[in-house]
Protein backbone atom coordinates (compact mmCIF):
# COMPACT_ATOMS: atom_id res chain seq x y z
CA UNK A 1 0.00 0.00 0.00
CA UNK A 2 1.06 3.42 -0.54
CA UNK A 3 2.35 4.52 2.89
CA UNK A 4 0.63 7.92 4.12
CA UNK A 5 3.28 10.30 5.86
CA UNK A 6 2.32 10.46 9.59
CA UNK A 7 -0.91 8.85 9.15
CA UNK A 8 -1.63 5.72 10.90
CA UNK A 9 -1.51 2.92 8.33
CA UNK A 10 -4.42 1.04 9.27
CA UNK A 11 -6.55 3.51 7.67
CA UNK A 12 -9.32 2.06 6.12
CA UNK A 13 -9.64 3.93 2.59
CA UNK A 14 -5.83 5.08 2.91
CA UNK A 15 -6.29 5.04 -0.86
CA UNK A 16 -9.16 7.53 -1.15
CA UNK A 17 -7.65 9.63 1.50
CA UNK A 18 -4.15 9.88 -1.06
CA UNK A 19 -6.10 10.38 -4.27
CA UNK A 20 -8.16 12.86 -2.65
CA UNK A 21 -5.47 15.14 -2.04
CA UNK A 22 -3.70 15.07 -5.40
CA UNK A 23 -7.19 14.70 -7.26
CA UNK A 24 -9.76 17.22 -5.94
CA UNK A 25 -12.51 15.68 -7.89
CA UNK A 26 -11.92 11.93 -7.65
CA UNK A 27 -14.78 9.64 -8.12
CA UNK A 28 -17.54 12.09 -8.94
CA UNK A 29 -19.37 11.86 -12.44
CA UNK A 30 -17.95 14.08 -15.16
CA UNK A 31 -20.44 16.39 -16.74
CA UNK A 32 -20.51 18.82 -19.54
CA UNK A 33 -21.48 22.72 -20.18
CA UNK A 34 -24.03 23.12 -22.34
CA UNK A 35 -22.19 22.87 -26.01
CA UNK A 36 -22.48 21.87 -29.48
CA UNK A 37 -20.18 18.61 -30.10
CA UNK A 38 -17.48 19.92 -32.76
CA UNK A 39 -16.63 17.76 -35.42
CA UNK A 40 -12.67 17.62 -35.71
CA UNK A 41 -11.42 18.90 -39.11
CA UNK A 42 -8.20 20.52 -37.99
CA UNK A 43 -4.62 18.80 -37.36
CA UNK A 44 -2.96 18.62 -35.18
CA UNK A 45 -6.21 18.13 -32.80
CA UNK A 46 -4.89 18.31 -29.10
CA UNK A 47 -6.47 17.61 -26.13
CA UNK A 48 -5.18 18.12 -22.74
CA UNK A 49 -8.38 18.72 -20.64
CA UNK A 50 -7.28 21.77 -18.94
CA UNK A 51 -10.21 24.31 -20.56
CA UNK A 52 -12.63 22.66 -18.23
CA UNK A 53 -13.62 23.14 -14.41
CA UNK A 54 -13.30 19.35 -13.27
CA UNK A 55 -14.79 17.28 -13.32
CA UNK A 56 -16.78 19.17 -16.35
CA UNK A 57 -15.35 17.37 -19.15
CA UNK A 58 -14.31 19.01 -22.87
CA UNK A 59 -16.95 19.76 -25.19
CA UNK A 60 -17.65 16.90 -27.52
CA UNK A 61 -15.82 14.12 -25.06
CA UNK A 62 -18.03 11.46 -23.48
CA UNK A 63 -17.77 8.70 -20.93
CA UNK A 64 -19.49 5.37 -21.19
CA UNK A 65 -19.65 3.63 -17.46
CA UNK A 66 -20.11 -0.43 -18.83
CA UNK A 67 -20.25 -1.94 -16.04
CA UNK A 68 -22.70 0.75 -14.52
CA UNK A 69 -20.50 0.99 -10.97
CA UNK A 70 -20.06 3.83 -8.87
CA UNK A 71 -16.90 5.15 -10.59
CA UNK A 72 -15.67 6.13 -14.58
CA UNK A 73 -13.77 8.40 -16.12
CA UNK A 74 -13.56 12.24 -15.24
CA UNK A 75 -11.26 15.19 -15.62
CA UNK A 76 -9.87 16.03 -12.33
CA UNK A 77 -7.43 18.44 -10.94
CA UNK A 78 -4.41 17.17 -9.61
CA UNK A 79 -1.37 19.32 -9.86
CA UNK A 80 1.86 17.71 -10.46
CA UNK A 81 0.10 14.17 -11.37
CA UNK A 82 -0.78 15.98 -14.25
CA UNK A 83 1.47 15.63 -17.46
CA UNK A 84 -0.04 19.28 -18.07
CA UNK A 85 -1.57 21.17 -15.49
CA UNK A 86 -3.67 21.41 -13.86
CA UNK A 87 -5.97 18.69 -15.52
CA UNK A 88 -5.63 14.80 -16.35
CA UNK A 89 -8.57 12.43 -17.16
CA UNK A 90 -8.59 9.54 -14.68
CA UNK A 91 -10.29 6.53 -14.04
CA UNK A 92 -10.74 5.48 -10.12
CA UNK A 93 -10.96 1.90 -8.80
CA UNK A 94 -14.66 0.94 -7.42
CA UNK A 95 -13.99 0.63 -3.40
CA UNK A 96 -16.05 -2.36 -2.99
CA UNK A 97 -12.77 -4.38 -4.29
CA UNK A 98 -14.67 -7.20 -6.59
CA UNK A 99 -15.36 -4.99 -9.19
CA UNK A 100 -13.33 -5.06 -12.42
CA UNK A 101 -13.52 -1.66 -14.48
CA UNK A 102 -15.04 -1.63 -18.06
CA UNK A 103 -14.92 2.29 -18.84
CA UNK A 104 -14.49 4.53 -21.46
CA UNK A 105 -14.23 7.57 -22.15
CA UNK A 106 -14.53 8.72 -26.43
CA UNK A 107 -13.05 11.77 -28.37
CA UNK A 108 -15.19 13.95 -30.03
CA UNK A 109 -16.20 13.16 -33.78
CA UNK A 110 -12.81 13.29 -36.37
CA UNK A 111 -13.34 13.94 -39.69
CA UNK A 112 -10.59 11.45 -41.00
CA UNK A 113 -10.10 11.09 -45.28
CA UNK A 114 -9.42 8.32 -47.22
CA UNK A 115 -5.60 8.47 -48.86
CA UNK A 116 -4.36 9.82 -45.07
CA UNK A 117 -2.90 8.30 -42.28
CA UNK A 118 -3.78 9.60 -38.69
CA UNK A 119 -1.22 8.97 -35.83
CA UNK A 120 -2.58 9.52 -32.28
CA UNK A 121 -0.29 10.17 -29.29
CA UNK A 122 -1.01 10.03 -25.54
CA UNK A 123 0.73 10.17 -21.91
CA UNK A 124 -0.50 7.86 -19.70
CA UNK A 125 0.70 5.94 -15.88
CA UNK A 126 -0.46 4.17 -13.22
CA UNK A 127 -1.01 6.72 -9.83
CA UNK A 128 0.87 3.78 -7.95
CA UNK A 129 3.54 0.95 -9.53
CA UNK A 130 2.27 -1.46 -6.95
CA UNK A 131 -1.08 -0.96 -8.55
CA UNK A 132 -0.81 -2.24 -12.32
CA UNK A 133 -3.53 -0.91 -14.32
CA UNK A 134 -5.05 -2.25 -18.19
CA UNK A 135 -5.93 0.05 -20.76
CA UNK A 136 -7.00 -1.02 -24.60
CA UNK A 137 -7.61 2.16 -26.90
CA UNK A 138 -9.99 1.31 -30.27
CA UNK A 139 -11.64 3.52 -33.39
CA UNK A 140 -14.68 3.38 -34.93
CA UNK A 141 -17.67 5.26 -36.35
CA UNK A 142 -19.59 5.41 -32.87
CA UNK A 143 -18.91 6.80 -29.91
CA UNK A 144 -20.39 3.08 -28.21
CA UNK A 145 -19.21 -0.04 -27.27
CA UNK A 146 -20.46 -1.61 -30.85
CA UNK A 147 -19.32 1.13 -32.91
CA UNK A 148 -15.11 0.68 -31.77
CA UNK A 149 -14.07 -1.88 -34.02
CA UNK A 150 -10.60 -2.05 -34.06
CA UNK A 151 -7.52 -2.03 -31.65
CA UNK A 152 -5.09 0.17 -32.44
CA UNK A 153 -3.11 0.02 -28.76
CA UNK A 154 -3.30 -2.83 -25.94
CA UNK A 155 -1.11 -2.46 -22.23
CA UNK A 156 -2.49 -5.07 -19.85
CA UNK A 157 0.45 -4.09 -17.21
CA UNK A 158 0.83 -0.35 -16.65
CA UNK A 159 3.04 -0.40 -13.91
CA UNK A 160 4.81 2.80 -14.61
CA UNK A 161 4.18 5.24 -12.12
CA UNK A 162 5.60 8.58 -14.19
CA UNK A 163 4.08 9.24 -17.64
CA UNK A 164 5.25 7.39 -20.26
CA UNK A 165 4.61 9.13 -24.33
CA UNK A 166 3.20 6.81 -26.41
CA UNK A 167 4.91 6.27 -29.70
CA UNK A 168 3.46 5.27 -33.24
CA UNK A 169 4.39 2.42 -35.49
CA UNK A 170 3.59 -1.55 -35.63
CA UNK A 171 5.94 -2.82 -33.09
CA UNK A 172 5.06 -3.87 -29.69
CA UNK A 173 3.50 -1.24 -27.28
CA UNK A 174 3.07 1.31 -30.14
CA UNK A 175 0.13 3.07 -31.15
CA UNK A 176 -1.07 1.50 -34.89
CA UNK A 177 -1.76 4.34 -37.52
CA UNK A 178 -5.34 4.72 -38.67
CA UNK A 179 -6.17 4.73 -42.25
CA UNK A 180 -9.96 4.50 -42.64
CA UNK A 181 -10.92 2.93 -45.67
CA UNK A 182 -13.94 5.80 -46.57
CA UNK A 183 -13.96 9.28 -45.73
CA UNK A 184 -16.53 9.77 -42.71
CA UNK A 185 -16.07 10.74 -38.71
CA UNK A 186 -14.33 8.39 -36.75
CA UNK A 187 -14.30 8.24 -32.30
CA UNK A 188 -11.19 6.99 -30.66
CA UNK A 189 -12.65 4.91 -27.31
CA UNK A 190 -9.88 4.75 -24.45
CA UNK A 191 -10.95 1.45 -22.46
CA UNK A 192 -10.04 0.50 -18.80
CA UNK A 193 -10.22 -2.81 -18.43
CA UNK A 194 -8.00 -2.94 -14.98
CA UNK A 195 -8.55 -5.81 -12.66
CA UNK A 196 -10.72 -5.51 -9.49
CA UNK A 197 -9.22 -3.26 -6.51
CA UNK A 198 -6.56 -1.22 -8.35
CA UNK A 199 -5.92 2.37 -7.79
CA UNK A 200 -5.88 5.46 -10.65
CA UNK A 201 -5.26 5.05 -14.34
CA UNK A 202 -4.26 8.32 -15.89
CA UNK A 203 -4.20 9.53 -19.24
CA UNK A 204 -3.19 13.07 -20.67
CA UNK A 205 -1.94 15.31 -23.68
CA UNK A 206 -4.06 13.50 -26.96
CA UNK A 207 -3.03 14.38 -29.79
CA UNK A 208 -3.83 13.25 -33.39
CA UNK A 209 -2.17 13.88 -36.66
CA UNK A 210 -3.57 13.82 -40.02
CA UNK A 211 -0.46 12.94 -43.10
CA UNK A 212 -0.97 12.12 -46.60
CA UNK A 213 -0.04 9.02 -47.27
CA UNK A 214 1.58 9.88 -50.50
CA UNK A 215 4.75 11.12 -47.75
CA UNK A 216 4.09 8.87 -44.72
CA UNK A 217 6.63 9.50 -41.55
CA UNK A 218 9.03 7.36 -40.40
CA UNK A 219 8.50 4.20 -38.52
CA UNK A 220 10.18 1.92 -36.23
CA UNK A 221 12.67 4.80 -34.88
CA UNK A 222 15.39 3.44 -32.60
CA UNK A 223 18.83 4.53 -31.43
CA UNK A 224 21.43 2.20 -30.98
CA UNK A 225 25.37 1.83 -30.30
CA UNK A 226 25.20 4.43 -27.61
CA UNK A 227 28.47 5.31 -26.90
CA UNK A 228 29.81 7.80 -24.12
CA UNK A 229 30.19 10.72 -27.49
CA UNK A 230 27.83 9.33 -30.26
CA UNK A 231 24.96 7.09 -31.24
CA UNK A 232 23.27 5.94 -34.45
CA UNK A 233 19.55 6.16 -34.95
CA UNK A 234 17.66 3.81 -37.09
CA UNK A 235 13.79 3.83 -38.55
CA UNK A 236 11.99 2.44 -40.91
CA UNK A 237 10.60 4.99 -44.39
CA UNK A 238 9.88 5.43 -47.98
CA UNK A 239 11.27 8.89 -48.33
CA UNK A 240 13.89 9.98 -51.07
CA UNK A 241 15.35 11.22 -47.69
CA UNK A 242 15.13 12.14 -44.30
CA UNK A 243 15.88 15.02 -41.72
CA UNK A 244 17.01 12.82 -38.09
CA UNK A 245 16.90 16.04 -35.32
CA UNK A 246 18.20 15.51 -31.88
CA UNK A 247 18.80 17.82 -28.87
CA UNK A 248 18.94 17.48 -25.22
CA UNK A 249 15.73 15.94 -23.72
CA UNK A 250 12.46 17.95 -23.75
CA UNK A 251 14.00 20.31 -26.34
CA UNK A 252 11.17 21.40 -28.93
CA UNK A 253 11.87 20.10 -32.40
CA UNK A 254 10.22 22.76 -34.18
CA UNK A 255 12.86 26.04 -33.24
CA UNK A 256 15.59 24.44 -31.70
CA UNK A 257 18.21 20.85 -32.12
CA UNK A 258 20.36 19.65 -34.10
CA UNK A 259 19.64 18.06 -37.89
CA UNK A 260 20.98 15.33 -39.59
CA UNK A 261 20.32 14.95 -43.55
CA UNK A 262 20.55 11.06 -44.97
CA UNK A 263 19.27 9.48 -47.32
CA UNK A 264 19.11 5.98 -45.63
CA UNK A 265 17.45 4.75 -42.79
CA UNK A 266 19.99 5.52 -40.51
CA UNK A 267 22.19 8.28 -39.21
CA UNK A 268 24.77 8.66 -36.88
CA UNK A 269 25.39 10.82 -34.47
CA UNK A 270 28.66 12.39 -32.86
CA UNK A 271 29.77 14.69 -30.91
CA UNK A 272 27.35 14.22 -28.28
CA UNK A 273 28.28 14.82 -24.40
CA UNK A 274 29.02 11.65 -21.50
CA UNK A 275 25.84 11.12 -19.71
CA UNK A 276 23.18 13.29 -21.16
CA UNK A 277 19.62 13.03 -21.97
CA UNK A 278 18.40 13.83 -25.34
CA UNK A 279 15.52 13.23 -27.64
CA UNK A 280 15.93 12.30 -31.35
CA UNK A 281 12.83 12.91 -33.62
CA UNK A 282 12.72 11.93 -37.40
CA UNK A 283 10.84 13.39 -40.80
CA UNK A 284 10.59 12.43 -43.98
CA UNK A 285 11.22 14.83 -47.39
CA UNK A 286 9.85 14.21 -50.59
CA UNK A 287 9.83 16.15 -52.84
CA UNK A 288 8.66 19.72 -52.00
CA UNK A 289 6.82 17.69 -48.98
CA UNK A 290 7.70 17.10 -45.79
CA UNK A 291 6.17 13.88 -43.62
CA UNK A 292 5.12 14.72 -39.90
CA UNK A 293 7.39 14.24 -37.19
CA UNK A 294 8.03 10.70 -36.12
CA UNK A 295 9.79 10.72 -31.90
CA UNK A 296 10.75 11.57 -29.50
CA UNK A 297 12.84 8.82 -28.78
CA UNK A 298 14.38 9.50 -25.66
CA UNK A 299 18.46 8.13 -24.73
CA UNK A 300 21.78 8.31 -22.62
CA UNK A 301 24.72 8.64 -23.64
CA UNK A 302 27.20 6.31 -21.01
CA UNK A 303 29.78 7.79 -18.92
CA UNK A 304 32.64 8.81 -19.08
CA UNK A 305 36.07 8.37 -16.77
CA UNK A 306 34.25 7.46 -13.66
CA UNK A 307 37.66 7.42 -11.53
CA UNK A 308 37.22 10.03 -9.08
CA UNK A 309 40.76 11.98 -8.45
CA UNK A 310 40.10 15.73 -7.70
CA UNK A 311 38.80 16.60 -4.21
CA UNK A 312 36.46 17.69 -3.10
CA UNK A 313 34.61 15.31 -4.55
CA UNK A 314 30.75 16.65 -4.06
CA UNK A 315 27.45 14.36 -5.38
CA UNK A 316 24.28 16.03 -4.69
CA UNK A 317 22.22 13.91 -7.55
CA UNK A 318 21.02 16.98 -8.98
CA UNK A 319 22.66 16.95 -12.32
CA UNK A 320 20.56 13.61 -13.39
CA UNK A 321 16.92 13.04 -14.27
CA UNK A 322 14.74 11.59 -11.92
CA UNK A 323 15.54 7.39 -12.07
CA UNK A 324 18.75 8.32 -13.38
CA UNK A 325 21.83 7.71 -11.49
CA UNK A 326 24.97 9.87 -11.31
CA UNK A 327 28.07 8.41 -13.96
CA UNK A 328 29.66 5.87 -11.49
CA UNK A 329 26.85 5.08 -9.31
CA UNK A 330 25.70 1.18 -8.57
CA UNK A 331 22.85 0.19 -6.83
CA UNK A 332 22.79 -3.50 -5.58
CA UNK A 333 19.10 -5.12 -4.38
CA UNK A 334 20.59 -7.85 -1.95
CA UNK A 335 16.89 -8.87 -1.19
CA UNK A 336 15.76 -9.11 -4.68
CA UNK A 337 12.35 -7.43 -3.97
CA UNK A 338 10.24 -4.36 -5.70
CA UNK A 339 12.13 -1.60 -4.37
CA UNK A 340 15.24 -0.27 -3.75
CA UNK A 341 17.54 2.86 -3.99
CA UNK A 342 16.93 5.58 -6.49
CA UNK A 343 17.37 9.49 -7.14
CA UNK A 344 13.88 10.95 -6.39
CA UNK A 345 12.77 14.02 -6.19
CA UNK A 346 9.77 12.92 -4.08
CA UNK A 347 7.66 11.17 -2.26
CA UNK A 348 4.43 9.88 -2.22
CA UNK A 349 2.50 11.10 1.59
CA UNK A 350 -1.05 11.87 2.50
CA UNK A 351 -0.41 16.17 1.20
CA UNK A 352 0.92 14.08 -2.15
CA UNK A 353 4.04 13.77 -3.68
CA UNK A 354 6.14 15.43 -1.14
CA UNK A 355 10.24 16.99 -1.64
CA UNK A 356 12.66 14.99 -0.18
CA UNK A 357 15.80 16.55 -1.27
CA UNK A 358 18.34 18.72 0.77
CA UNK A 359 19.86 20.28 -2.42
CA UNK A 360 16.50 20.48 -4.82
CA UNK A 361 15.81 18.92 -6.80
CA UNK A 362 16.97 15.12 -6.56
CA UNK A 363 18.47 13.22 -3.39
CA UNK A 364 18.84 9.39 -3.30
CA UNK A 365 16.06 7.87 -1.71
CA UNK A 366 14.68 4.07 -0.35
CA UNK A 367 11.16 3.43 -0.13
CA UNK A 368 10.29 0.70 1.50
CA UNK A 369 8.24 -3.03 0.36
CA UNK A 370 4.57 -2.64 0.79
CA UNK A 371 4.19 -6.35 1.07
CA UNK A 372 5.10 -5.04 4.80
CA UNK A 373 7.06 -8.55 5.52
CA UNK A 374 10.57 -7.93 3.71
CA UNK A 375 13.16 -6.18 5.56
CA UNK A 376 15.61 -3.68 3.59
CA UNK A 377 18.65 -5.33 2.42
CA UNK A 378 19.53 -2.29 -0.36
CA UNK A 379 23.16 -0.96 -1.43
CA UNK A 380 23.96 1.81 -3.45
CA UNK A 381 27.93 3.02 -4.34
CA UNK A 382 29.90 5.58 -4.91
CA UNK A 383 32.06 6.11 -8.35
CA UNK A 384 35.71 4.52 -7.62
CA UNK A 385 37.92 7.21 -5.63
CA UNK A 386 41.08 7.29 -6.26
CA UNK A 387 43.08 7.22 -2.53
CA UNK A 388 46.78 7.30 -1.76
CA UNK A 389 48.67 6.35 1.56
CA UNK A 390 49.77 9.50 3.11
CA UNK A 391 46.69 11.06 2.58
CA UNK A 392 43.18 11.05 4.86
CA UNK A 393 40.10 11.10 3.21
CA UNK A 394 36.82 11.98 5.04
CA UNK A 395 33.16 11.44 4.10
CA UNK A 396 30.40 13.54 5.02
CA UNK A 397 26.87 13.70 4.30
CA UNK A 398 23.40 14.55 4.93
CA UNK A 399 20.27 11.71 5.47
CA UNK A 400 16.76 11.60 6.46
CA UNK A 401 14.04 9.74 6.55
CA UNK A 402 9.53 10.44 7.89
CA UNK A 403 10.42 10.83 11.65
CA UNK A 404 10.50 8.39 14.38
CA UNK A 405 7.13 7.00 13.93
CA UNK A 406 9.10 4.86 11.17
CA UNK A 407 12.65 4.81 12.20
CA UNK A 408 15.21 3.00 9.50
CA UNK A 409 18.53 1.56 9.70
CA UNK A 410 21.71 2.49 7.61
CA UNK A 411 25.34 1.78 7.79
CA UNK A 412 28.76 2.92 5.57
CA UNK A 413 31.40 1.09 4.62
CA UNK A 414 33.95 1.15 2.09
CA UNK A 415 36.30 -1.16 -0.05
CA UNK A 416 37.67 -2.04 -2.93
CA UNK A 417 34.83 -3.48 -4.63
CA UNK A 418 31.12 -2.11 -5.67
CA UNK A 419 30.32 -5.47 -4.14
CA UNK A 420 28.58 -7.37 -0.45
CA UNK A 421 32.23 -8.94 -0.03
CA UNK A 422 33.98 -5.89 -1.04
CA UNK A 423 33.27 -3.51 1.47
CA UNK A 424 35.55 -4.86 4.51
CA UNK A 425 35.64 -1.32 6.44
CA UNK A 426 32.45 -0.05 8.12
CA UNK A 427 32.91 3.95 8.73
CA UNK A 428 29.25 4.80 10.17
CA UNK A 429 26.42 3.34 11.66
CA UNK A 430 23.02 4.67 12.71
CA UNK A 431 20.35 2.03 13.94
CA UNK A 432 17.48 4.23 14.61
CA UNK A 433 17.36 7.40 12.57
CA UNK A 434 14.13 8.71 13.29
CA UNK A 435 14.80 12.86 11.61
CA UNK A 436 12.32 14.18 9.14
CA UNK A 437 14.87 17.19 8.76
CA UNK A 438 18.29 16.47 7.12
CA UNK A 439 21.43 15.70 9.87
CA UNK A 440 24.94 15.84 8.68
CA UNK A 441 27.25 12.57 9.40
CA UNK A 442 30.69 13.62 8.97
CA UNK A 443 33.90 13.34 11.19
CA UNK A 444 32.77 15.41 14.33
CA UNK A 445 29.09 14.30 13.93
CA UNK A 446 27.40 11.78 16.61
CA UNK A 447 27.65 9.38 15.78
CA UNK A 448 31.14 10.28 13.69
CA UNK A 449 32.32 9.17 10.16
CA UNK A 450 34.96 7.44 10.62
CA UNK A 451 37.67 8.90 8.46
CA UNK A 452 40.11 6.59 5.79
CA UNK A 453 43.88 6.34 5.87
CA UNK A 454 44.20 3.36 2.56
CA UNK A 455 47.90 1.68 3.22
CA UNK A 456 47.53 1.25 -0.93
CA UNK A 457 47.06 3.08 -3.65
CA UNK A 458 43.80 2.21 -5.43
CA UNK A 459 40.43 2.72 -6.49
CA UNK A 460 37.96 1.91 -3.41
CA UNK A 461 34.09 2.46 -3.23
CA UNK A 462 31.68 3.69 -0.45
CA UNK A 463 28.44 1.93 -0.09
CA UNK A 464 25.29 2.82 1.78
CA UNK A 465 23.73 0.12 3.24
CA UNK A 466 19.99 0.25 4.92
CA UNK A 467 18.68 -2.51 6.53
CA UNK A 468 15.63 -1.52 8.03
CA UNK A 469 12.84 -3.74 9.60
CA UNK A 470 10.35 -4.69 7.08
CA UNK A 471 7.18 -1.92 6.79
CA UNK A 472 8.98 1.27 7.51
CA UNK A 473 8.74 4.37 4.76
CA UNK A 474 11.39 6.17 3.51
CA UNK A 475 15.42 6.92 3.70
CA UNK A 476 17.25 9.81 1.72
CA UNK A 477 20.64 10.50 1.63
CA UNK A 478 22.20 13.52 -0.15
CA UNK A 479 25.03 15.66 -0.55
CA UNK A 480 27.87 13.12 -0.11
CA UNK A 481 31.21 14.88 -0.42
CA UNK A 482 35.03 13.45 0.33
CA UNK A 483 37.62 15.62 1.21
CA UNK A 484 41.22 14.28 1.26
CA UNK A 485 43.77 16.39 4.10
CA UNK A 486 47.78 15.62 3.42
CA UNK A 487 48.55 12.75 7.03
CA UNK A 488 50.99 14.89 8.93
CA UNK A 489 51.82 13.36 12.29
CA UNK A 490 54.77 13.91 14.32
CA UNK A 491 58.15 13.56 13.26
CA UNK A 492 60.18 10.91 15.05
CA UNK A 493 63.65 10.14 16.03
CA UNK A 494 63.12 6.85 16.57
CA UNK A 495 62.31 5.96 13.64
CA UNK A 496 64.94 8.23 12.04
CA UNK A 497 67.45 6.20 13.57
CA UNK A 498 65.63 2.97 12.27
CA UNK A 499 65.84 4.12 8.37
CA UNK A 500 68.37 3.14 5.90
CA UNK A 501 68.51 4.80 2.28
CA UNK A 502 71.78 3.96 0.30
CA UNK A 503 73.33 4.51 -1.91
CA UNK A 504 72.47 8.17 -2.41
CA UNK A 505 72.98 9.96 -4.56
CA UNK A 506 72.15 7.21 -7.42
CA UNK A 507 71.06 6.97 -10.59
CA UNK A 508 67.20 6.45 -8.98
CA UNK A 509 67.39 3.25 -7.75
CA UNK A 510 67.34 3.06 -3.68
CA UNK A 511 67.51 -0.02 -1.01
CA UNK A 512 65.43 1.39 2.17
CA UNK A 513 66.41 -0.86 5.12
CA UNK A 514 63.48 -0.92 7.89
CA UNK A 515 64.52 -1.45 11.49
CA UNK A 516 61.79 -0.46 13.68
CA UNK A 517 60.12 -1.86 17.13
CA UNK A 518 56.43 -1.16 15.58
CA UNK A 519 54.24 -3.62 15.32
CA UNK A 520 52.55 -2.45 11.51
CA UNK A 521 54.17 -4.81 8.87
CA UNK A 522 54.53 -1.90 5.98
CA UNK A 523 54.88 1.65 6.46
CA UNK A 524 53.71 3.96 3.47
CA UNK A 525 56.57 6.30 1.80
CA UNK A 526 55.73 9.13 -0.03
CA UNK A 527 57.94 11.29 -2.22
CA UNK A 528 57.80 14.95 -3.37
CA UNK A 529 60.38 17.24 -5.55
CA UNK A 530 61.43 20.78 -4.43
CA UNK A 531 58.11 21.86 -5.81
CA UNK A 532 56.09 20.18 -3.26
CA UNK A 533 54.61 17.97 -5.98
CA UNK A 534 54.04 14.20 -4.69
CA UNK A 535 55.68 11.84 -7.48
CA UNK A 536 55.55 8.81 -6.10
CA UNK A 537 53.36 6.85 -3.27
CA UNK A 538 54.21 2.95 -2.36
CA UNK A 539 54.32 1.08 0.50
CA UNK A 540 57.86 -0.84 1.66
CA UNK A 541 57.99 -3.90 4.54
CA UNK A 542 59.24 -3.49 8.15
CA UNK A 543 62.61 -5.54 7.23
CA UNK A 544 65.67 -4.41 5.13
CA UNK A 545 66.17 -4.82 1.61
CA UNK A 546 63.25 -3.01 0.23
CA UNK A 547 64.01 -1.48 -3.60
CA UNK A 548 63.14 2.06 -4.22
CA UNK A 549 62.54 2.31 -7.97
CA UNK A 550 62.56 6.32 -8.76
CA UNK A 551 64.58 5.98 -12.02
CA UNK A 552 62.03 7.65 -14.02
CA UNK A 553 62.30 10.54 -12.21
CA UNK A 554 64.56 13.45 -13.80
CA UNK A 555 67.65 14.08 -12.07
CA UNK A 556 67.41 16.29 -8.64
CA UNK A 557 67.12 16.94 -5.25
CA UNK A 558 63.27 15.07 -3.79
CA UNK A 559 61.84 14.55 -0.37
CA UNK A 560 60.91 11.09 0.55
CA UNK A 561 58.75 10.69 3.66
CA UNK A 562 58.43 7.62 5.32
CA UNK A 563 55.26 6.91 7.43
CA UNK A 564 54.45 4.39 10.52
CA UNK A 565 51.21 5.20 11.76
CA UNK A 566 51.54 8.81 12.80
CA UNK A 567 55.00 8.84 13.07
CA UNK A 568 57.39 9.99 10.38
CA UNK A 569 60.74 10.87 9.04
CA UNK A 570 62.10 12.64 5.83
CA UNK A 571 65.13 11.63 4.25
CA UNK A 572 66.57 14.05 1.17
CA UNK A 573 67.50 11.57 -1.81
CA UNK A 574 69.44 12.77 -4.82
CA UNK A 575 69.05 11.59 -8.48
CA UNK A 576 71.99 12.08 -10.43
Amino acid sequence: MTKLYNVVKSTTNWRKLALAALLTVAGLTGAQAQCTPPIIASFPYQEKFDGVTAPALPCGVTVLNGNGDAETWNTAAAGTDAASAPNVMVYFYNEDETTAADDWFFTPAIAMRAGYRYSLQFKYKALDSDYPEKMEVKFGTAATVAGQTTTIWQNLNIANDTYNTTTNGTGAGQVNYITPATTGTYYIGFHAISAANQYALLVDDLQVVEESTSCLSPTALAVTGITTTGATVNFSGTSASYTVIYGPKGFNPTTAGTPVTTTTTSAPLTGLTAATNYDVYVRGTCGTTQSTLTGPVSFTTLCGSTIVSTFPYAENFDAVATGVLPCGFTVLNVNNDAETWQSRSTVPTLAGQTPVSSTAPNAMVYLYNEDATTAANDWFFTAPILMQPGYKYQLSFKYRNSGSNYPERLEVKYGTAATVAGQTTTLWTNTAIGTSTFATANGTSTPAVASITPTTTGSYYIGFHVYSPADQFFLAVDDVEVTRTLVTGTQSAELNRAISVYPNPSTGRFTLDVASKSKASTLQVQVSNQLGQVVYTGAVKNAAGNQLDLSKLSGGIYNLKIQDGDQFTVRRLVIQ
